[in-house]
This record gives C-alpha cells, structure tokens and sequence, in this order.
C-alpha cells in the first residue's frame, strides 16, 4: 500500500509540468482520471492503462481531489467555468489545488469556484 491508494484524483493539463506529475501521481497508486486539450497525450495515458475523460467536468465527476495544471488564465478559467468547466460538478468538500503562475483574473474565477469546493489550494 502506498500513501495514495485509493485517492480518487483528477488531474487536469498534461502538458509539461502536468504530464510527469500525474504519473508520478498514478506510480503512488492515485485511482486517477485525466483531462487535456491534446487528443495524442489523452490516448497516450490510455495506452498506459489510466482513466481519460473528454472534459474537464467529466474527469472531476467523481474525485475527491481536483489538481489543475494549465498554461494561463483564459484556460484556467475555461477549465472551471467553461461549458465543460468543474464547476457545475463539483461535490461540496472537493479539494482543488492549481498549479502555475496564472494570477489576476484567475483570482476571481477561483473564488466563484471556492463556493462549491471549499478548500483549494493555490
């Protein structure tokens, strides 16, 4: 047993910080699910046997913790509260932690966000 059995995450971006970090993720035993707006690397992370969903929405559905990984703020914000965005699916206590510089305007998509999380982590 590794220190994240069980752990139901959705990882969002899986670009270059995005992609090792949700393997390693997945090596510590995470039951993960992951989202990108690259077709290539969804199918890659299917090939090597992890969850893949075709939104946003759909990928945070059933997790209980919500990790965001994307370039800047228009994509932050698409993934949040775009038409597939997390916010309509997110369970109250849903932890989101978000990764990279995206500062400003994120802000506020965040906090629209944080009536239905709860707990994020920035």
């Amino acid at each position: 047993m590794t220190a994240l059995s069980g752990e139901n995450i959705a990882f969002i971006g899986l670009g270059l910080m995005g992609r090792p970090m949700a393997l390693n993720l997945e090596k510590a035993g995470a039951v993960l699910t992951v989202n990108t707006r690259n077709p290539e690397t969804l199918n890659a992370f299917e090939d090597l046997g992890i969850a893949t969903a075709g939104t946003p929405a759909d990928a945070a559905a059933e997790a209980d913790i919500v990790i965001i990984c994307v370039a800047n703020t228009p994509a932050l914000e698409n993934v949040l509260l775009g038409e597939d965005g997390i916010i309509d699916g997110l369970e109250e206590g849903t932890i989101r932690h978000r990764h990279g510089h995206n500062v400003g305007r994120s802000h506020t998509a965040l906090c629209r966000c944080g009536r239905r999380s709860r707990r994020h982590m920035d």
